[in-house]
């Protein structure tokens, strides 16, 4: 849960504009939704592992892959999930998913994950409350940059408060932690709320410009994602 509270925290001070910042895991989400196709098993693999290495360099240069590694564990609950259902569809006597398939669609799930998180270490809170702004979205500015502000605090704090349960009952007596975490949630909610109201929530400013810096970025992921889309159409 501490490595998961880690994904929602924003981690490096970047020159790189925020249309660039924004645009990367927007189109490697479009990508990988609408371009691999799994009937072309061996193009769809190069493709699946062309993002993953063009993620694999943002997570370098943010200097977050350690703890996002970690966190993919949470996805490995989809997978046994997945290995469960061919399983039981063998059992069964039903033609089951191939497992290339299952791989590939496998990677695309959690190549998406790591498009998300790069979203969200990779761009500021006050941009994202922007955003929404010029969406005319202003009431859900307001609640996102809240929420994702104290997320990550709040899951520090179960992940703290799982444990102190774990070491003193074993893994017995995991539902005693039910109740403080309420207790701590509704206080803790209450304090941001009281302090919202008196303070208010600070005016993003936000710089759009580009660089050339990002135009090269921008040219070279866009040709990069559109020749292994085409590829296969060739």
């Amino acid at each position: 849960m501490r490595n998961l509270a880690y994904i929602f925290a924003y981690k490096v001070n970047s020159n790189i504009s925020l249309v660039t910042r924004l645009y990367i895991p927007l189109i490697l989400m479009i990508f990988l939704i609408f371009a691999i196709n799994i009937d072309y098993i061996l193009m769809a693999a190069i493709q699946v592992i062309a993002v993953f290495i063009l993620e694999f360099i943002i997570f370098m240069y943010i200097g977050g892959f350690k703890r996002i590694a970690s966190a993919v564990i949470l996805i490995s609950i989809f997978i046994a999930m997945g290995l469960a259902i061919r399983f039981i569809s063998i059992m069964l006597g039903y033609e089951p998913t191939k497992l290339e398939e299952m791989a590939i669609s496998t990677s695309r799930v959690i190549e998406f994950f790591f498009a998300i998180t790069i979203a969200m270490q990779w761009i500021r809170v006050s941009e994202y409350r922007w955003l929404f702004k010029k969406l005319r979205l202003e009431d859900i500015a307001i609640l996102f940059t809240v929420t994702l502000t104290q997320l990550s605090s709040i899951l520090v704090a179960y992940s703290e408060a799982l444990t102190t349960i774990r070491l003193k009952y074993g893994g017995r007596g995991l539902q005693k932690i039910v109740k403080p975490l309420v207790i701590y949630s509704i206080s803790y909610g209450r304090d941001v709320a009281e302090a919202i109201y008196m303070y208010g929530v600070p005016e993003p400013k936000v710089d759009i410009s580009i660089g050339k810096i990002d135009i090269l970025l921008i040219v070279a992921i866009s040709s990069t994602l559109i020749f292994l889309g085409i590829a296969p159409k060739l």
